[in-house]
């Protein structure tokens, strides 16, 4: 039933706080605290992958900042909530590409395809 397969889904994967926690803790940049006056939410569309959802991050004054965490967050979306594997989210092929910039060696700068190549 459609229920069941939008109920596991319904799971985010924190791909910002990820992306974010690689950042500040494996490459040693620094992302500031979310303003006060910002709505720190994602768009509320069950149906709707967290990648599509993310693009309110992608708007000039939020895409500062999320530049440097949103690409290394989402390529670990080849993994559900629980970590289990995934290919698919509603249905839909899971987008799990990203990119590292600014990591300070030019030779680890550039997209990934996935986790397993950021890694």
């Amino acid at each position: 039933p459609s229920w069941l397969v939008s109920h596991s889904d319904a799971m985010d994967n924190h791909a910002i706080r990820r992306g974010r926690w690689i950042q500040e803790r494996l490459i040693g940049g620094a992302i500031p605290d979310v303003p006060i006056t910002v709505d720190a939410m994602l768009p509320d569309e069950p149906r709707t992958s967290l990648r599509e959802r993310m693009r309110v991050t992608r708007e000039e004054y939020c895409w500062t900042c999320h530049r440097k965490m949103d690409p290394l967050g989402l390529p670990f979306e080849m993994y559900n909530h629980a970590g289990l594997y995934r290919q698919t989210e509603h249905r839909q092929p899971v987008d799990t590409t990203g990119e590292i910039i600014d990591s300070g060696d030019p030779t680890l700068d550039g997209k990934v395809a996935n986790a397993i190549e950021l890694i």
